[in-house]
């Protein structure tokens, strides 16, 4: 079974958030940890948080598990007409951000990494293409061959690279 839950503002009792989750009090949990990224969600419990509360969650609907992105779908669109809802998506398994988001963060990341060093650019695209590299390899499933732990040390040594060209380029062979 999975729960559709809502997160609340503990002072106004507004519905802020819907989400899906096994869990929701572990997940509950996750939004707490996850206060540093950048979602409008993380800004919003991060601000609780500064302020010494807790967002309230409260399970909405309780639906089998081939069931949950209709039901979250409905929900974000019923709530979204009467709520200030942080939600980026329309629910289900869909992307977290429109393209107009994304290409807004990319473009903000470029602004970012302009007033930087170019060893510091270097380190930064090192760690986004290990991020990318993971993501893949998350998606295809497990791989235990000796390729997926090529590429990943691969990837590893370019950080290290990265972050200290002097230091690592003999062994790194880059």
């Amino acid at each position: 079974m999975i729960e559709i839950y809502g997160l609340f503002d503990p002072d106004t009792g507004e519905l802020r958030y819907v989400g899906k989750a096994k869990n929701s009090q572990k997940r509950l949990k996750c939004h707490l940890f996850e206060r540093k990224l950048t979602r409008p969600v993380n800004r919003w419990v991060k601000s609780l948080v500064d302020q010494g509360k807790c967002p309230v969650l409260k399970v909405l609907e309780t639906v089998l598990d081939e069931e949950w992105e209709s039901a979250e779908r409905q929900l974000i669109a019923h709530y979204r007409k009467t709520c200030n809802l942080l939600n980026l998506a329309d629910g289900g398994a869909g992307p977290s951000q429109t393209k107009e988001q994304r290409r807004k963060a990319a473009k903000t990341c470029n602004e970012a990494l302009k007033g930087k060093s170019p060893e510091e650019r270097r380190f930064i695209k090192a760690k986004q293409d290990m991020a990318r590299l993971y993501t893949k390899f998350k998606k295809e499933g497990d791989k235990t061959g000796d390729y997926f732990h090529a590429y990943q040390m691969r990837f590893i040594m370019r950080l290290y690279y990265a972050a200290d060209p002097n230091g690592h380029a003999s062994w790194a062979n880059i």
